[in-house]
This record gives structure tokens, sequence and C-alpha cells, in this order.
């Protein structure tokens, strides 16, 4: 199944977005005239798309982007974005259900040379400043969660706050156990037994057979999101490598 990339935002999807978001300002306020809130959010896309500088955007496309910087700090402080991603995983089940049953976890290393208070040296980009992206995502890989942390924190730290994550309530009615797929590096006889006590069957590889040809018994196959992987879909400030498991005894991850 194909999928389009969205460079605006389309007619019915705007539709339930604006429901999240501050009204517009009356035509006729006193004041300057505010930028409209879809004009805005069609320049916070792009700029996530592309991953440019805000001062890149060309004001004749979206208004100033002092202005789009500015609402998007509004927004973000006002937590719109998590309400956002809320509505669009809820929307998401209604028309298509989240596939509870398999779900998987990974991270992603991303640069982050302004600093900030969840950075850190990158141990594979010469101790640069940056921080890491850890997503849990559905048998589809569909996002459900996420959290970020400094590029050198390892996996293992926040992998149960990730398993934990899920922006909205995972059913424990559906199926009797839910199957959590990770690579080598969430290899951890703890975090398996926590797993187990939270109804997850684990399909973790351990180190020392991840790097053989033979997968060994309990491995699984895995498939990366159905519109191809979220490095293409945001190739600049919004990047992540989930993989999403599909099947038994197939390929060793990781």
């Amino acid at each position: 199944m194909g999928y389009t990339t969205l460079w605006e935002v389309p007619d019915r999807l705007w539709e339930k977005i604006e429901r999240v978001l501050p009204p517009d300002k009356p035509a006729g306020t006193r004041g300057r005239p505010a930028l409209p809130n879809r004009q805005v959010f069609n320049g916070i896309l792009f700029v996530l798309r592309t991953g440019c500088q805000w001062k890149g955007l060309k004001k004749e496309w979206y208004g100033a982007s002092s202005s789009l910087h500015a609402r998007f700090q509004q927004w973000n402080e006002a937590g719109i974005w998590k309400k956002t991603y809320r509505m669009m995983v809820k929307y998401y089940h209604k028309k298509r259900h989240i596939q509870w049953h398999w779900q998987s976890i990974d991270s992603k290393l991303v640069a982050a040379p302004l600093g900030g208070e969840l950075t850190g040296p990158n141990p594979t980009d010469r101790g640069k400043r940056g921080s890491k992206r850890h997503i849990l995502v559905d048998g589809r890989g569909a996002p459900l969660g996420m959290i970020l942390t400094a590029a050198n924190d390892h996996d293992i730290t926040c992998a149960l706050q990730l398993v934990n994550s899920s922006i909205v309530p995972r059913p424990k009615t559906i199926y009797r156990v839910h199957h959590l797929c990770a690579d080598k590096g969430y290899d951890s006889d703890p975090f398996r037994q926590k797993l187990f006590k939270r109804h997850f069957r684990p399909h973790i590889p351990k180190r020392e057979y991840a790097s053989q040809p033979g997968a060994p018994n309990g491995t699984l196959r895995v498939i990366q999101p159905e519109d191809g992987s979220w490095n293409e879909l945001f190739p600049g400030k919004m990047t992540f490598a989930p993989y999403a498991c599909v099947g038994p005894r197939s390929l060793v991850i990781g």
C-alpha cells in the first residue's frame, strides 16, 4: 500500500487537527493580524519535513519565520503537539485498529549542535552533542510512544519507560499476551522479567547469538513501517528507525 508524502495538511485531516488548536484571531480585532493556524501548521510541517532552519523559510510561503517559530513554541508549551499526537493515534485506531499483538522498540541517534538538557556526547559521531530518540511502534510500524534522552544513554536505561510510554492505554483483554520485539541492545534478563509481569512475551536476541548467521529459537522476522522508514519520512529534525515484528523464526533482529 503506497503513501503520499504530506507537505501540507489536507482538508479532512485539518478538520481534526484544528479542534485541538487555539481559535484563530477573529478578523477586525485590534492589533497586528495574526497568521492563520493552518498556514502556520503547514510551515512547521515543512521545517520538520526538510530539517531546514526557521530562517530558511521564505516569507511569501508561510509568513514571517519568527512568527512561525513563536507559534511553535507557544503550542509546545501548551501541550498542543501531545494532544495532536494522541488524537491522531486514536483516529488511526478507529480506522485501522492498532496492532497491539506485536509491538517493537528501537532508538535513533540525532545531532543536537545547539545543546540542551537532553543531549550528550554521541559515541558514534566523535563525541559531538546529540540526542537519542526512542520509539515504540505497533505491528504496522505506527508510532505509539516516544522518549528523548541524551545520545550517550544506553537503550536499556529507559526501555521499561518506553514500553509504558504509549500515548493511548494498552488494552489487556484483546490478547492474552502481547509480543515485544527489540534488538540486542535490550538484552537484559531483569528487563525480560519486568516484561513478563506486564504480560509481554519478549523477543530479544542474546548478544552472543546476535552476530551469528543461524537464527536461534524465538527470534523474529522484522519489517520496517509500511511507509518506508522514518528516516525517509522525516529526514531532518524528526528521524526514527523503528522496526515492526510480523512473524516467527525468520531473521535475527539486530
